[in-house]
């Protein structure tokens, strides 16, 4: 109904431009054709003089300019088209409020008020993933809205994942996005189950120092035997209003089947996972035993121990490696043992049969 009513303004507003154009070409050919009309009238004593000639002409123009300059302000005014046009508008306030209270019904009925997820759905590829996330860390921009975020995985940069568009360039970007957003404060979250991961982040924590970046944390979170059991932690990121929830199976980026992750646009659960990260980084800061914080921009950078810390830590990681080659070796131990005690019972069922056999032909 807008469009046609727009349309309607438009062939109205037309119409007037055309109409006074018009009138302003008659005006012009009266100039000139009237005074020459009026000289050659016969001369019968009716002829008119030169100079009234000249005030006809005048008072003429003048009269048919005023019309055109009327014809052009009434039609391009709006209060006056409003006034032309007034049953439509009424039309259209009619249609207007019936779309509203339509809306509202649709929205009561589909989408009721108690539902707080504005948007959701499950993501499937990796590349989709880190495609979304720089999607929403560059709306983010110049907000003054905590950004958290937690790196479980093994490789603190998913080399493994360079294929995927996307990967390497949210890793990449990740240290000048918090220089370029010096309010916008960034907290991280990260386990280390590799002397390659080590290393990695060593590099990251130093690299923030070099670049002096003010609003970024780092903090190492000590979760034992984490490829050996279920985490008791659950992966999330958080970005503004939206969150990234781990499947609780891996709580971490992984290529193993099933691996599924739920985005979810929604203040409400973005505010009560942000409260869960940042109970577990007030965890972290008071039980040395549960993690370490490594890098703190707003207290002069890297924490004064860090030298203490990479070795505790460098600690933990060679016992849980040394945990995970005993448990290798135990269960292959015990796979050895079942096959060898597989092995001996079927010897001994065949040995059994092989004397009864023997038994019976004795017997006869």
């Amino acid at each position: 109904m807008r469009d046609e009513l727009r349309e309607r303004n438009d062939t109205f507003l037309d119409f007037v431009m055309k109409g006074a154009s018009v009138i302003s070409i008659f005006v012009s050919l009266s100039v000139v054709i009237i005074p020459i009309l009026l000289k050659h009238l016969p001369d019968d004593g009716t002829k008119i003089s030169e100079e009234n000639v000249s005030w006809i002409t005048i008072s003429c123009t003048v009269i048919i300019y005023i019309l055109a300059l009327a014809l052009y302000f009434l039609g391009t005014t709006e209060k006056f088209r409003n006034y032309l046009m007034r049953d439509n508008l009424i039309e259209l306030d009619e249609l207007t409020e019936q779309l509203k209270e339509s809306g509202d019904h649709i929205a009561d009925r589909i989408s009721p008020k108690e539902n707080i997820v504005i948007e959701s759905k499950l993501i499937k590829d990796i590349g989709q993933l880190f495609k979304k996330l720089i999607e929403l860390r560059k709306k983010k921009a110049h907000s003054e809205q905590a950004v958290r975020l937690m790196s479980l995985s093994t490789d603190p940069v998913e080399k493994k994942y360079k294929d995927k568009k996307g990967v390497q360039k949210y890793y990449k970007d990740e240290l000048s996005f918090c220089k370029r957003n010096p309010n916008t404060p960034v907290y991280k979250i990260f386990t280390i189950h590799s002397k390659q991961k080590l290393i990695d982040c060593k590099k990251l924590v130093k690299e923030a120092q070099h670049r002096a970046i003010p609003n970024l944390h780092l903090a190492y979170l000590n979760v034992k035997k984490f490829n050996n059991n279920l985490p008791n932690v659950i992966g999330v990121d958080i970005i503004g209003d939206s969150i990234f929830y781990m499947n609780p199976k891996y709580s971490r980026i992984t290529n193993k089947p099933g691996w599924k992750t739920i985005y979810i646009k929604s203040q409400e659960i973005a505010d009560i996972f942000s409260d869960y990260h940042n109970s577990l980084w007030e965890e972290i800061e008071k039980d040395p035993n549960r993690g370490l914080i490594l890098y703190d921009g707003e207290n002069d950078g890297i924490s004064a121990n860090i030298k203490t810390h990479w070795a505790s830590i460098e600690n933990q990681l060679h016992k849980d490696l040394n945990d995970k080659s005993d448990n290798s070796a135990d269960e292959k131990k015990g796979s050895t043992s079942s096959i060898k005690a597989a092995f001996n019972s079927i010897k001994d069922k065949i040995e059994a049969k092989g004397k009864d056999a023997r038994d019976n032909s004795i017997a006869s």
